[in-house]
Parts: C-alpha cells; structure tokens; sequence
C-alpha cells in the first residue's frame, strides 16, 4: 500500500487507516475482541499502518483493545489517538455520553499516562485533542470484507469529468438530521 506522510514532521502513514470506534462503542453489536485483534492483525497483513483510536471510546477500552493487538507489531504501525474528555460523571448529557472537554495540563498529562500504559507502548505517533482532520481517511469497521473494500477505494481513479458528475450529483442530496445527539454535536467543533 503506497504511503502519504502526515502533517509537516516525516510521519508516514498508509493512504488509508483504520478507525477502531466502532469496536468497542457506538455502533453495536459489539465483536469478541479477539475477532477485532484478528482484524486489525489482517489489516497489518494488508498494510494499513494507521490506526485511530480515543480515550473516550469505551471509555479506555479501545485503547486496550488496540495496545493487545499491536503487541509484536508496534514498530510496524502508527497509532493516532484523542484525549481531553471529561470522565467525571457529571458532565453526562441526554445521550448518555460526557458532554464536555477537559484540556487543563494535569488532564493531559493523566491521558498520556493512561494511554501509554493501555496501548503498552513507550509512545503515541499522533495525540491529538478530541477532533482533527488528518488528511488521510480513516474509515472504522468490524468486518474484512469491508477492510478490503475501504483498501481497494485507494485504486479508484476518477476521470475529471467523473468527478465533476459526482460532486454535481452529491450536491443534490438534501441531508436531514444531525450526525451527533445535540449535547455531543457540541463537542465536535464543527
């Protein structure tokens, strides 16, 4: 798989990631992990280097997840993950999700800590504060034939004329209702 580097500082990473969300939260029915540990391991084999995860996401448990399957890996893959969500419990909104970010030098700082021990790792390629664009999709998903095709979208080139049909055809499309419950839609940024 051919390689993009991320941001200004040489990190390289495959053309397209692999989001982790989904194996541990908001989109259930959730897999046995050693189902996702053997996904992620075919998505090494089928090289994908990038791997996204979060704090928030279980909370902690999809770091976990990610830290047993790269085991013996590591070297091999770049880990992008988020922090600055506030675990209190009291910041929980209608949807049943933390409502608020916490960014304050010592909650850094506990993320880290946490998050290095829970990938067992000595360091975090890409940490970054809940939201950004990385400028290489990182679609999620819990199964292989969607792996493969996310992967094969890489090959996919489009003629300009192509493309401006498309985008002419997107542009028709009235989307209705909102990606996130209210309370989370906050905390996106957008």
């Amino acid at each position: 798989m051919e390689k993009r580097k991320l941001g200004n500082q040489g990190l390289e990473v495959s053309t397209i990631g692999l989001g982790c969300m989904g194996m541990t939260q908001s989109y259930p029915p959730f897999p046995q992990k050693k189902d996702m540990i053997k996904l992620i391991h075919q998505a090494i084999d089928l090289g994908v280097n990038f791997f996204d995860t979060a704090e928030g996401y279980g909370p902690y448990e999809n770091e976990k997840l990610l830290g047993e399957a790269i085991k013996g890996h590591r070297k091999n893959v770049v880990i992008a993950t988020k922090f600055g969500f506030d675990f209190t419990g009291n910041n929980v909104g209608k949807s049943g999700k933390f409502i608020s970010l916490d960014s304050r030098p010592k909650t850094i700082k506990r993320a880290v800590d946490g998050m290095l021990k829970r990938l067992n790792t000595d360091y975090i390629d890409l940490l970054y504060q809940h939201r950004v664009d990385p400028n290489v999709p990182i679609p999620g998903t819990k199964k292989l034939e969607r792996l493969k095709e996310n992967i094969g979208a890489c090959n996919v080139i489009f003629t300009k004329e192509e493309l401006n049909e498309l985008n002419n055809e997107i542009s028709k499309i009235n989307i209705v209702g909102e990606r996130y419950p209210e309370d989370q839609e906050k905390l996106t940024g957008i």
